[in-house]
């Protein structure tokens, strides 16, 4: 079991409320595709992407 992992590409994509927008995994594949973009690698190289967000107020 690998027990490492590292972060070599970030990226956001705009959010708004759900259903005014694209679905999260339209989203999540738009966000992975810059993440990759910026790391400056292809998904080939990856063992495993990850998509997440938080939609509300993550303080309250």
């Amino acid at each position: 079991m690998i027990k490492q992992a590292n972060v070599i590409g970030v990226n956001m994509v705009m959010f708004e409320k759900p259903g005014r927008n694209d679905p999260y995994d339209i989203l999540a594949s738009k966000a992975i595709k810059n993440d990759l973009e910026d790391a400056g690698i292809t998904l080939t190289d990856v063992n495993q992407p990850y998509a997440g967000y938080i939609y509300g107020d993550p303080r309250a």
